[in-house]
């Protein structure tokens, strides 16, 4: 406390609330000087991290097949087994139905959004095609607008979608929405 000044830190992993109730709040408008978005480990970082902390032994190619799966979040390599090949980790952690990310994109959705069928349903109606906003809207049967664009602005704050702007027309501000 400096002056009679008091600084606030909040850190949360869950993203919807974060943005909704911290980084969206009337009562903290003007007030967030800094918002600060942790994200992923490179894959330079990914392989220093995973040769580092676990002493795994994976050459450069299986960890490429590792880092192409999980991307670079440290926590996610944790679980490798430097003991079996990169093929059987990968089976044993996504296709038995003990393995870690079984069923982990329903438990991150489950855990992250309020509304989790909704964000669901919008994310799954994306992986079937990159399209607009507005047709995503018409295919959803959801009305564009205020509130489908927060659900859109909510996804891509979280990193689950990508929204990119329309290059050489007039959109008005209208993007194409792809999964990151």
């Amino acid at each position: 406390m400096d002056g009679g000044k008091i600084m606030l830190v909040l850190c949360g992993s869950i993203a919807s609330f974060m943005i909704k109730q911290v980084i969206h709040s009337k009562a903290l408008y003007g007030r967030i000087d800094l918002e600060l978005l942790i994200k992923e480990l490179s894959p330079a970082e990914s392989y220093r991290h995973l040769t580092t902390n676990y002493r795994a032994r994976f050459g450069l190619d299986e960890f490429l097949r590792f880092y192409l799966i999980m991307g670079g979040i440290p926590k996610y390599y944790s679980f490798l087994d430097s003991r079996i090949s990169p093929v059987q980790n990968i089976e044993n952690l996504f296709f038995k139905n003990t393995g870690f990310f079984f069923n982990e994109p329903g438990k991150i959705f489950y855990s992250q959004f309020k509304e989790a069928i909704t964000y669901e349903k919008i994310v799954k109606a994306i992986q079937l095609r990159i399209q607009s906003s507005d047709e995503l809207a018409r295919s959803l049967k959801i009305p564009s607008g205020g509130r489908f664009s927060r659900y859109l602005d909510i996804l891509e704050k979280a990193r689950f979608i990508k929204g990119y702007s329309l290059f050489g027309k007039a959109s008005g501000g209208k993007k194409i929405q792809a999964l990151r």
